[in-house]
């Protein structure tokens, strides 16, 4: 029978199903930002060749975060758009729960979620895995560079060709900026003001508002989630 599961006790599922996991493993959350005991945990799975497929949605990935999943090759990393749900499974039994892989809600929110076995949920499940095998397929798989990404502090300024890709029709942020004889960051703290992005625990995500305008989210294997808005962009409120 499914389980409810509080902060303390999803916390210890989410691990014991990393650990427990001999065949295959899933992890889904729209936030990544591991702490050292999950990694520690995922690292010996690698090591052990365990198929593990990871999936996020809404943030940028850190560099540190580049960095240790590149190492990694027995884990792969898929972006799902618009991902909000957060679940974890492996053969034997998963959660579904508030509690995403970033250490500041592992560490200070509250959270909740259900235990599910596949012993004793069968049919319930077969529906969890089948949902979570769906967001796998349509996400894309990213290929983690194996080149060092170093942190931004450590970073020269990049080269004025080196900004998010274009798709011909629209502009990247930076591009947007340049055009209009703004900073990037100036123009990104203009469309937080405006609405069209929200930064959440740290991140930043397009809104309602910023789709309406035309704007959009895509994902880099280079630079990770940025955003692509129209050259006409207007930055008035209506």
């Amino acid at each position: 029978m499914a389980k409810f599961l509080n902060t303390s006790a999803a916390n210890y599922y989410l691990e014991e199903i990393i650990r427990l996991a001999h065949i295959r493993l899933i992890l889904i959350s729209p936030f990544l930002k591991l702490n050292d005991r999950i990694k520690e945990l995922l690292e010996d799975k690698n090591r052990l060749k365990l198929d593990v497929r990871l999936v996020y949605g809404k943030n940028e990935l850190q560099p540190r975060e580049i960095n240790w999943l590149s190492a990694l090759s027995f884990i792969r990393t898929s972006y799902c758009k618009d991902l909000h749900a957060t679940c974890y499974l492996n053969e034997h039994f998963g959660i579904i729960t508030s509690l995403d892989l970033h250490d500041f809600s592992q560490v200070n929110n509250n959270e909740a979620g259900i235990l599910i076995s596949r012993e004793e949920d069968g049919e319930l499940y077969r529906d969890f895995a089948d949902e979570a095998n769906r967001l796998i397929r349509i996400s894309e798989e990213l290929r983690m560079s194996l080149e060092k990404v170093r942190p931004m502090s450590e970073q020269k300024a990049r080269p004025e060709e080196e900004t998010e890709p274009e798709d011909g029709v629209k502009f990247s942020t930076s591009k947007l900026a340049r055009s209009l004889g703004l900073k990037t960051q100036e123009l990104t703290d203009h469309l937080v003001r405006l609405g069209a992005i929200e930064v959440r625990e740290g991140h930043k995500q397009i809104t309602e508002l910023g789709r309406r305008l035309g704007g959009e989210m895509r994902v880099s294997t280079r630079f990770g989630p940025y955003f692509l808005w129209p050259k006409a962009l207007p930055l008035t409120k209506a």
